[in-house]
Parts: C-alpha cells; sequence; structure tokens
C-alpha cells in the first residue's frame, strides 16, 4: 500500500505479542490521557452537613482512539491483533514517539470511496504497566 501523504503526520503501530505488527496513519486521533480513581467517602459521624470525600490513589491510562488509513490486504493481522497485549508506538510527525504496552481493542473500517484510502476507526487501550510489573508511566508529547 502506498504511504498516505494527507492527515496530521502520526502513525499508530501495534505489535502483538507474537505477532505481526499492524499500522494504521491518522485521519483523526484523541491521544492517551489519565484519569483519576474514583472519590472515596470520608464521611463520619462528626459531619453534620456536608459529606466528606478524598481523591483515590490510582491513575488510570485513558484510551487512544483514531480514525486511519489502514491496508485492505492485511484485514487478517488487523484481526489476529485483537486483544492481545503487545508493543503500541505512536510516532508524531515531528519525529517523537510514545511508546507503550497496550494492546487494540477495537478496528472496524468505515468503507473506501474512489480515490480516496481506506478508512477504518480503532481503539487502543494500555496495561499501566510494563512488562517487568512497574508501573509505566508514559510520556505524552503534544502532537
Amino acid at each position: 500500500m502506498a504511504n498516505e501523504t494527507t492527515g496530521f503526520g502520526i502513525r499508530v503501530q501495534v505489535t502483538p505479542d507474537g505477532g505481526s505488527a499492524v499500522t494504521f496513519k491518522e485521519t483523526e486521533v484523541t491521544v492517551q490521557g489519565y484519569e483519576g480513581d474514583e472519590k472515596i467517602e470520608q464521611t463520619t459521624n462528626a459531619n453534620t452537613k456536608f459529606r466528606s470525600f478524598e481523591p483515590g490513589d490510582l491513575i488510570e491510562k485513558t484510551a487512544l482512539s483514531g480514525t486511519g488509513t489502514y491496508d485492505p490486504d492485511q484485514l487478517a493481522s488487523y484481526k489476529a491483533a485483537l486483544q492481545i497485549k503487545g508493543d503500541v508506538e505512536v510516532t508524531f510527525k515531528s519525529g517523537r514517539k510514545l511508546t507503550d504496552r497496550g494492546w487494540l481493542r477495537s478496528f472496524t473500517p468505515t468503507g473506501a470511496s474512489r480515490g480516496n484510502m481506506p478508512l477504518a476507526t480503532f481503539t487502543l487501550e494500555f496495561e499501566g504497566e510494563d512488562a517487568s510489573g512497574t508501573d509505566n508511566e508514559a510520556v505524552i508529547p503534544a502532537p
């Protein structure tokens, strides 16, 4: 498949453990972020008017989602990559990279039209730790 020359110049590649890499060239993307844990209630009998809360301790990495071009000749590879943990690499036009461990949660072709590259929507999830079990706090570069 020829390289796509339009879009943001962002490439997402997922390489499932023991599998083949699949690639998307972005036309629209929402990079991963962070979400805090639910609040923890601290209300006691001493509270007379308002409940008391504290922030939770855990942080979750949010999903990366987007729309991008894909290679229709590799549909079996995209299907095989679903729900298999592996290496995720997001390369921005500037050359900056985001690397993490995660998996392809969804892949949905949205169609193709004459003169345009075939597009698919996709969602990636992240495990929150590296292969050794160490917290993996990825740095999220600005696109």
